[in-house]
């Protein structure tokens, strides 16, 4: 096709620089006359080996204009980088500029809003943060959590008389600690204090607090949180990484990012992390309401202490004729909120004055624990991108545990279960949402779209094992304590009580006379469960004697046809009640309980006659303990009889068999998600749509125990093992011990074996109540403070507690809570901390049910696979799933409580095998990108993404796809000669010389379609330094419907052709639109306020400039885009102002005006001066008038951005690109 002579040629579209090419704040300015030829180093300087090494960003303000004698548009006018440059650690972007004349301090804060600072934050400054620091301290309440490294927050400095200022930081490091401070009246209060390492150092100096107070302060300067804005766009220019054929609706870049700024990276090591994470539970522990009185008053920032964790919407307060209830963390009279309440501490802070008389607190106590969180996710496609996500979890989370997170423009935002039900954030623009306690239902609306290939992550707690034991009816009794292997009948109390008095036990086990109970020859623990005013304190004098008794081991001991075992223990005259035996047991078929979710492995070590076994787990109940009666019968813990003793001769037999029941989990199937099963383009008729086919993904949630039957015996083979401890005739010795009466032995958990949850204990004495706190017991509380009398221990293990200060002997439980060891899993999803995570870092350490620890490590690609594991990681957004079990056959596994035909592909099922999520840990590496200082590269670097990259390619960007060879022609050209290129079917030829001049091109035509170019008749190319080059590309240009973070680019319409993935780049274009020189109506104004709006300002005014019948005249070469006014000193004489160049000089009506564009020395528009109306002399104009418009120009105003990576290599590649204007024009 022969090249076709249009109003514009190439040569008419330049890129032209602007006044300063510098990087200090007045960087930029108006265009000057002369364009960019392409030279090295004519828009930015040399990178110097300090910018090598430390890094550095530079800016320069460039047009792309048109700039003939003649008013002719320039269509569709665009801006692209065409290629980029070689120099790995250099890249370059585009900016959209805003005004004709715009400085580099004006674009730095455009860029810089990046993140906007939003709500106060959590923490309050703390004393005065100096100048040059980089530790920022603050405090705030305990158990809030922490800022996260990474985090941004904005340092602004409001309060009048004090200096107006702000900063940006970013934490690259979190320390703090709990401590007490006391206020001028001597109430103590805990904060926790901050301390934030920072990135970069303090600008000036921030003021705090001098002290912590117990409720709000208000510093001088706050500190913020942060949002992100990203308002900005950016272009840029990617290499193919495939390639591409015709009709092809998509194209792969290897990233949609590019470096905006230096960074530096730096390694993190993360070990031993819980997987999910932990979440804090809070189960109810009472069955009802208990009340606590007290006359303190309630003013503002007085605290109450409950003594126990409350379940949140159960508290009712009454005080002053008022009624206080709590929901969501805050307390309530009516619809004002008048305080706060800490549901795990039970402390309730009033924010205003409530009452000065006596009031009363009606609540439920709850258990409050740590729990390894449960996990759930929904992945984000396109198909169900959006702001508003459902799922139901069942059992259904516990008050206060649910986290809902989710990632939105390369950042994590958390939506907490505020314990009422209500899902929300830092800020209310972070989104909102509301979990149904009844149904487990969990609605979110995020407060911005999730990024597509990120997650919708659930992490939460469950009171699934943890039981309401307060119905428990305990039994106090009195414990004195003499020493092991006390003999029988040996033991005589005395003491005196209104007389003297005694006990003695019988040589069974019973304490017998004045006081009543058992006594433990073993460990020589007296047992008093009758013992009239044993509750006061009395010396009681106990004579006894001692003396080791025996042990004796029998291996692998033989059954008689019935069954039974004997075993002679070598001694006769064995004492009553001295007798114990322990063996071990295999439970039947044990291996496929496990495998199968019959049974579970807990953690256990053994310890009572047998050593202590070194081992994680063990099978339930792996030992039996009996003893003797003392009537002949050897029993368990519950009467059951094994056998008999026979005392006189030393014989004992007994059959090794018995029944156990163990507990199995039972289990939930519940669909948590969905994922990708395949994806496949339907074509429409402007588009082609992605459709994306998903699954339910369906788990297992652990829903309770319950304990079954299960058949257990003695080992068959040498592992059988019979330990004995007895007494015979052995010598003794006779002992005496002072011993003090009143201290009481509870055991709150008489019925079951679970481990207390601490905190949730609460029970009376007589007249005393009595709370747990960190292993001890405590009476008497005083409400305001928290303080109150120790009077015991308790055992969280055993459940015993002991008093040492009885109000009474009868126990009335108020509040207990037990839980069962293990929270079983089928999967698991969390996200690392602080992310990107370095490939391969990743080892996860799991405990499949019924066997040893396993490992396991993800590969490059983030693949994770092992035995009984399968999974991936997002090293980008750190982001894990994982599942555990093993691909078996649907067929014959239909019984089975797992299976689900939903689940079944290809004849197979997911058959899952849980593991324990208490003791599932992951390790990797994470890297962080550091910023460099504000004051090296001239921006605030904070504000911006921690990365320091920006999206270039975006959902509905227009990118152009060009394949850009090169060919050198020589040196030897003479008129009328043709010369074919190297390939045809061709969008666009440009000739060079050595110097990369353009030719021009008169000099030549050329052919697209057959690849040739004609040299003119005649030719002078002698203003050229030879060889000459020519410059061909095949570009087609497209727009984006879809992206994907691996870089595939989803487009409108099919390619054209075949793109090789050698020199074929992919630019995201900056868009200018239409170009054409012209002028807005002008409007007229009584005087000038030197405000450039758009519109008339102030009084209106008669006269009017006549533009209609004498109109502006502009063209290309010199129109500019800017705002204008003309500023009436008289009724002839006026001067002329622009809001770019500022006083452009005086003029009259007496001639034209037409003020030159000294950058072209052309007018920047002419204006007839019978615009003005001036009639005989006559006007209508007085002083001060204004006349105000704009004129726009043919050129676009473009920041070109160049970053430069910190970097060990030496610069020995160019860092040249290329730029290119674009646009359409018409045929002539």
């Amino acid at each position: 096709m022969p090249q076709k002579h249009t109003a514009l040629t190439k040569q008419n579209l330049q890129i032209y620089p602007t006044e300063r090419l510098d990087d200090s704040a007045d960087g930029g300015g108006l265009m000057v006359k002369d364009p960019l030829t392409g030279r090295e180093n004519e828009l930015f300087t040399p990178i110097s080996d300090v910018a090598r090494t430390v890094g550095a960003l530079n800016l320069r303000s460039v047009h792309g204009a048109v700039r003939v004698p003649e008013n002719i548009p320039l269509g569709g006018a665009h801006m692209i980088i065409s290629r980029p440059p070689k120099a790995e650690n250099v890249s370059y972007l585009l900016y959209k500029g805003v005004r004709y004349g715009e400085l580099r301090r004006d674009i730095i804060k455009r860029i810089e809003a990046y993140a906007v600072a939003t709500i106060e934050s959590r923490m309050t400054l703390l004393s005065t943060q100096s100048l040059g620091s980089r530790i920022v301290q603050a405090y705030q309440r305990p158990g809030e959590p922490l800022p996260l490294i990474g985090d941004v927050y904005c340092l602004r400095q409001e309060a009048r008389g004090y200096p107006q200022v702000e900063q940006y930081i970013q934490v690259i490091r979190v320390t703090s600690e709990e401590r007490t401070f006391t206020t001028p009246e001597g109430k103590e209060f805990v904060k926790t204090v901050v301390k934030m390492e920072t990135s970069t150092a303090l600008t000036t100096d921030f003021i705090g607090v001098d002290y912590p107070e117990p409720g709000k302060a208000e510093p001088p300067c706050k500190i913020r949180e942060t949002h992100i804005a990203d308002g900005a766009q950016y272009y840029g220019v990617k290499p193919l990484v495939a390639d591409a054929k015709a009709q092809a609706l998509k194209i792969r870049v290897p990233t949609l990012m590019e470096k905006l700024v230096p960074t530096a990276q730096v390694e993190t090591a993360l070990t031993d992390l819980t997987a999910a994470g932990q979440a804090q539970i809070l189960a109810a522990s009472s069955t009802g309401a208990i009340t606590l009185a007290a006359a303190t008053p309630l003013n503002e920032g007085a605290t109450v202490h409950l003594g126990n964790a409350i379940l949140p919407g159960s508290l009712t307060l009454s005080a002053g004729g008022s009624t206080l209830n709590d929901r969501g963390g805050t307390l309530y009279a009516g619809d004002t909120a008048v305080g706060t309440i800490d549901y795990p501490r039970g402390i309730l802070t009033f924010s205003q004055y409530v009452s000065g008389s006596a009031w009363q607190a009606a609540f439920r106590p709850a258990a409050e624990f740590i729990q390894v969180a449960d996990s759930a996710s929904i992945s984000i496609v396109n198909n169900n991108r959006g702001y508003n996500y459902v799922q139901t979890i069942i059992p259904a989370p516990a008050p206060g545990s649910l986290q809902v997170s989710y990632r939105a423009q390369g950042r994590w935002y958390d939506l907490r279960d505020d314990g009422s039900g209500a899902l929300r954030g830092a800020s209310a623009a972070h989104g909102s949402g509301s979990l149904n306690y009844a149904t487990g239902t969990v609605s979110i609306t995020c407060g911005e779209l999730p990024d597509v290939g990120s997650e919708i992550l659930y992490t939460w707690g469950t009171t699934a094992t943890v039981n309401n034991r307060s119905g428990e009816r305990p039994q106090a009794v009195m414990l004195l304590k003499t020493e092991a292997g006390v003999a029988p009948g040996s033991v005589k109390l005395s003491w005196t009580d209104n007389g003297a008095k005694t006990a003695q036990d019988d040589g069974a086990g019973n304490i017998t006379g004045a006081w009543r109970g058992k006594i433990d020859y073993r460990t020589g623990d007296i047992t008093l469960t009758d013992f009239p005013g044993g509750g006061q304190r009395l010396d009681v004098k106990v004579d006894y004697s001692v003396g080791e008794p025996q042990n004796k081991e029998f291996k692998a001991p033989l059954r008689d046809g019935q069954g039974m075992v004997s075993l002679n223990l070598g001694q006769t005259q064995i004492k009553p009640k001295s007798f114990a035996m322990t063996w071990n047991l295999l439970i039947e078929d044990y291996d496929r309980k496990v495998q199968e979710g019959e049974a579970y492995l807990r953690q256990a070590g053994h310890t009572g006659l047998l050593p202590v076994l070194n081992v994680q787990t063990c099978l339930v109940d792996p030992y039996k303990t009996v003893h003797d009666d003392g009537a002949g019968n050897v029993v368990d813990d519950d009467g059951t009889r094994f056998g008999s003793i026979d005392y006189t001769r030393g014989v004992v037999k007994f059959k090794p068999d018995t029944t156990v029941k163990i507990p199995k989990p039972v289990y939930r199937k519940e669909p948590c998600g969905e994922r990708i099963a395949g994806q496949h383009l339907r074509p429409s008729l402007f588009n082609a749509d992605i459709i994306q086919t998903v699954v339910p993904f369906y788990r297992l949630l652990f829903d309770h125990y319950e304990y079954v039957p299960a058949l257990a015996s003695a080992p068959i083979d040498d592992s059988f093992l019979v330990t004995t401890r007895f007494r015979g005739q052995q010598t003794e010795d006779a002992r005496t011990k002072q011993a003090t009466s009143g201290i009481l032995r509870i055991d709150l958990m008489p019925t079951y074996s679970e481990r207390i949850v601490p905190g949730s204990v609460r029970f009376s004495l007589g007249n005393e109540t009595y709370t747990d706190r960190s292993g001890n017991l405590y009476y008497r509380l005083n409400p305001a403070t928290g303080a109150g009398t120790k009077a015991g221990t308790i055992n969280y293990d055993t459940g015993i507690a002991t008093v040492e200060l009885a109000g009474g002997t009868s126990v009335v439980l108020q509040s207990l809570a037990g839980t069962a060891t293990g929270n079983p899993v089928d999967s698991a999803v969390w996200r690392v901390p602080s992310a990107p995570v370095r490939p391969q870092s990743l080892v996860i350490a799991y405990t499949p049910l019924g066997a040893s620890v396993k490992t396991v490590r993800a590969d490059a690609g983030g693949k994770i696979e092992g035995a009984g594991i399968e999974g991936y990681i997002d090293y980008e957004t750190g982001v894990v799933r994982v599942r555990f079990g093993q691909l078996v056959d649907a067929a014959g596994n239909e019984d089975k409580y797992w299976y689900n035909p939903d689940a079944v592909e290809n004849g197979k099922i997911w058959q899952p095998i849980p593991v324990y999520a208490d003791i599932m840990t992951y390790s990797a590496v994470s890297y962080a990108y550091l910023p460099l200082d504000t004051a090296v590269i001239g921006i605030d670097a904070v504000r911006l993404p921690p990365d320091g990259r920006v999206p270039i390619f975006r959902r509905g960007d227009m990118i152009v796809i060009g394949h850009r060879l090169e060919d050198d022609l020589g040196s030897a050209h003479t008129a009328g000669q043709t010369v074919q290129l190297s390939r045809n079917d061709l969008d666009d030829i440009c000739l060079r010389d050595a110097k990369g001049v353009p030719i021009e091109a008169k000099w030549y035509d050329y052919d697209l379609q057959s690849g040739k170019i004609t040299w003119a008749t005649p030719l002078d190319l002698s203003a050229y330094t030879l060889p000459i080059k020519a410059g061909h590309s095949r570009e087609e240009e497209n727009r984006i419907t879809a992206v994907d973070i691996d870089g595939t680019l989803t487009l409108q319409f099919p390619i054209g052709r075949d793109y090789p993935k050698n020199e074929t780049h992919i630019s995201s274009a900056l868009i200018g639109g239409d170009l054409q020189c012209r002028v807005s109506p002008p409007f007229s104004q009584k005087t000038f306020d030197n405000v450039w709006a758009d519109e008339a300002r102030g009084d209106g005014i008669a006269a009017k400039l006549n533009s209609k019948d004498y109109p502006f005249r502009l063209t290309d070469d010199g129109a500019v885009t800017d705002r204008w006014a003309i500023v009436f000193k008289d009724g002839n004489q006026f001067e002329l102002y622009s809001e770019a160049v500022g006083f452009v000089g005086k003029f009259d009506t007496l001639s034209d005006l037409a003020p030159i564009n000294p950058a072209t020395d052309k007018p920047y528009f002419t204006l007839p001066k019978g615009a003005f109306g001036i009639s005989n002399g006559a006007s209508a104009w007085a002083y001060g008038n204004t006349i105000r418009f704009n004129t726009y120009g043919t050129h676009m105003g473009v920041w070109v951005i160049r970053a430069v990576q910190p970097s060990a290599k030496r610069q020995n590649t160019t860092d040249g690109f290329m730029m290119c204007l674009r646009g359409n024009t018409t045929e002539i």
